[in-house]
């Protein structure tokens, strides 16, 4: 998506860029996972919803977040119902 929308990234191996300031904080969750556990709505649709918007504009197929997507709002909506 990036190289599509001609940004450029610079951060090295992105795995270590996760896991290097991931691991100062062991106990720590993702928010979305916070949110879930709080019965609360997520910001799928700020974040991880933001690539499919990016890609349809771009004319790049994004089917893996439009699914990760997806399932996320399905599970919101069970238990917000």
């Amino acid at each position: 998506m990036a190289k599509a929308a001609n940004v450029r990234l610079n951060v090295g191996d992105p795995i270590e860029h996760i896991r290097k300031p991931g691991g100062k904080i062991p106990d720590a969750r993702p928010a979305m996972l916070l949110d879930y556990n709080a019965g609360r709505r997520s910001e799928v649709d700020a974040i991880d919803g933001a690539i499919p918007r990016l890609g349809k504009s771009l004319g790049v197929p994004t089917p893996v977040n439009e699914t990760v997507v997806g399932i996320i709002r399905a599970r919101e909506r069970r238990m917000l119902a």
